[in-house]
């Protein structure tokens, strides 16, 4: 087997991030760093940093660089067997781009790369309105895809009941959509040859062969 490279998946809400580090940490160990789930342990465990970024999800806004960039650091030291991670939608600025890239050569970090998933935002939309969470492990069913509703026991985990997220409606998605655009052009810029562009409106097992090619290379 190669050596596997660390992986940053870039993309707008919806467009399979999550689906995709399913199959890569399963597969592989990858060690995912997702700042949604960081920011959601908070919020579960009712800190008092939880409570005063709920709202600002629940409106579809972002958390801040330095809120985000904490949370990852300390994510990042805790001590671990593997070091091979996997960023899902981090770093979403350019600020924390640098706080946490600019200076990886020589580490653990230095043979990573990028992967730009490419999906409309129509389709974005309907995807992310058909989405189901578990209450328990957090993974996502699409309602559509999975033949699945709101209610049901998580058929994963089998301890959670799936539910429709708050801020997952149409005018939140929107804007989430609209923030993460007008940032996403200067990651690329700033992430330059690392980066390799993927149609997220491919099939599920085609943007996966995508991305083995990727992190295989």
């Amino acid at each position: 087997m190669p050596t596997l490279k660390p992986l940053v998946l870039l993309g707008p809400p919806g467009c399979g991030k999550g689906t995709q580090c399913v199959k890569l940490v399963d597969l592989f160990g990858y060690i995912r760093v997702a700042t949604g789930d960081l920011i959601r342990a908070e919020i579960t465990a009712q800190t008092p940093l939880g409570q005063s970024v709920a709202a600002l999800l629940d409106a579809g806004e972002l958390v801040s660089d330095a809120i985000v960039c904490q949370l990852v650091e300390q994510f990042l030291a805790a001590p671990r067997a593997s070091q091979l991670f996997l960023f899902d939608g981090f770093p979403r600025t350019l600020n924390q781009a640098h706080h946490v890239f600019q200076d990886v050569v020589g580490s653990h970090l230095d043979s990573f790369v990028v992967a730009n998933i490419v999906v409309p935002i129509d389709v974005v939309i309907t995807r992310i309105q058909s989405r189901l969470v578990c209450s328990h492990c957090a993974y996502v069913f699409s309602a559509t895809h999975h033949n699945l509703r709101a209610g049901l026991i998580c058929p994963k985990c089998k301890d959670g009941y799936l539910a429709f997220r708050s801020d997952d409606s149409e005018s939140v998605v929107r804007r989430r959509y609209e923030i993460f655009a007008s940032e996403n052009d200067s990651l690329l810029q700033f992430f330059g040859d690392r980066v390799t562009t993927i149609d997220g409106n491919q099939s599920q097992e085609h943007v996966f062969d995508d991305l083995l090619r990727l992190i295989c290379k």
